[in-house]
């Protein structure tokens, strides 16, 4: 037996917790970043740190990237700072840590 109730309260109580259950359930963070960045299982991510040996040091991302590396940059951590927007601008320093895609083609 199936019992409906129009009252708005308990729409409302039911549409908010139905809501609720979706948003814990599915958030993106909680698939694995393979998932997510629709990852092949020859692409790899990774974290570079860029040390006093790196030849790196004050060059432009964009000038990395269109030397033909097949590196995609996904965000850089700088001190502090993490560095989403305007990634071809940056200029890196030492102790920067870069979070990079790298996507082998067949």
């Amino acid at each position: 037996m199936t019992i409906t109730v129009k009252t708005p309260f308990i729409n409302n109580r039911l549409s908010n917790k139905m809501q609720s259950e979706m948003h814990n359930h599915y958030e993106l963070w909680e698939h694995p970043i393979e998932e997510v960045l629709f990852l092949e299982n020859e692409d790899v991510v990774m974290q570079i740190d860029i040390n006093e040996d790196s030849e790196f040091i004050d060059v432009n991302t964009f000038d990395i990237v269109s030397r033909g590396v097949d590196i995609n940059i996904l965000y850089i951590e700088s001190g502090e700072a993490k560095i989403r927007k305007e990634l071809n601008e940056h200029k890196i320093q030492l102790g920067d840590i870069s979070f990079c895609m790298e996507i082998k083609t067949k």
